[in-house]
């Protein structure tokens, strides 16, 4: 069973459409990490893999959370990537990061993967 948001917030996938929502997503993700990893031409890279899909929380309009998945295949493996996940400072603990992960297990189940895969930075001891 999927977490529920509560109703000050609302789940939007696939949402990173045009420039300026991939801007504000980078914006966002820029204010948790210090580094930038991200650009508009690598979120569109990224759109190509297959099964690219991302899930935005958001909260009067602003993203405040948001996870990056898409399918790796190796040799003839094929598994669920949970390429990034950020919720803002202000918004931890409150489930969200959670209900993220439920969307994206749900995924993956949905297209038939029984395996995915996330990697946290050893400096990371939150995730």
């Amino acid at each position: 069973m999927i977490i529920q948001l509560s109703n000050n917030y609302k789940s939007v996938e696939n949402n990173l459409r045009t420039d300026e929502e991939i801007k504000h997503f980078i914006d966002q993700h820029s204010k948790i990490f210090r580094r930038a990893p991200y650009n508009v031409e690598k979120i569109r890279n990224m759109q190509e893999i297959e099964e690219f899909k991302n899930i935005s929380v958001f909260k009067n309009d602003v993203m405040i959370a948001n996870i990056l998945l898409h399918v790796e295949v190796t040799g003839v493996n094929k598994y669920g990537w949970v390429e990034d996940l950020f919720v803002d400072k202000e918004h931890r603990r409150l489930g969200i990061a959670d209900y993220l992960m439920d969307k994206a297990f749900e995924h993956f189940k949905e297209i038939g993967l029984n395996e995915s895969r996330l990697e946290a930075w050893s400096s990371n001891r939150r995730a």
